[in-house]
């Protein structure tokens, strides 16, 4: 028996394909005309920075008689019509950047299980998170840590806190 391919149930298939097909092609229309516009703010942003001085410096004349009778032509030149420079900027001493501070609860080797006890630290009222293991780490763990936290002095009411729920934590420079 020969089946025949019948295009009758596939009506709203296809329906559902042209009308993605054309939210997407509007989306990509959109995206075009907004980054275009976009670009050319950059472009006249970047031009008005970079404009060329207002007055072109004078013409000076290089022959062998004007420079005979002045030696240094250009020198005069832009001494006349040359501002005075600014004056540098105070410099602002660089200062150390602050230590952030986290309290470390538990190291564990299953994202899964790291994702588990942020929710339960958060519904604790705790700032927690995962730190993930670096890349190439070997045996990478799953660190969760709460904070971040000025100094230490200011971490250990939190990990006080914390040892009263039955954690473990340490403090983390």
């Amino acid at each position: 028996m020969d089946e025949q391919t019948s295009w009758r149930g596939h009506g709203f298939t296809l329906f559902v394909f042209v009308g993605i097909a054309f939210l997407c092609a509007t989306f990509f229309v959109l995206g075009m005309l907004v980054g275009r516009s976009q670009g050319q703010k950059y472009a006249a942003a970047v031009a008005e920075a970079v404009k060329p001085p207002a007055k072109a410096p004078d013409k000076v004349d290089f022959s062998y008689e004007a420079l005979k009778k002045d030696p240094a032509p250009s020198a005069t030149a832009e001494a006349a019509t040359a501002e005075p420079l600014p004056e540098p900027e105070a410099r602002v001493p660089e200062t150390e950047a602050p230590a952030v501070v986290n309290i470390q609860v538990e190291a564990l080797r299953q994202q899964r299980s790291a994702d588990r006890l942020v929710g339960e630290l958060k519904k604790l009222g705790f700032s927690a998170f995962v730190v993930p293991p670096e890349a190439g780490e070997s045996g990478g763990l799953y660190r969760v840590q709460v904070g971040p936290f000025a100094d230490a002095e200011a971490a250990e009411g939190p990990r006080e806190r914390l040892q009263a729920h039955g954690y473990h934590p340490n403090i983390k420079k």
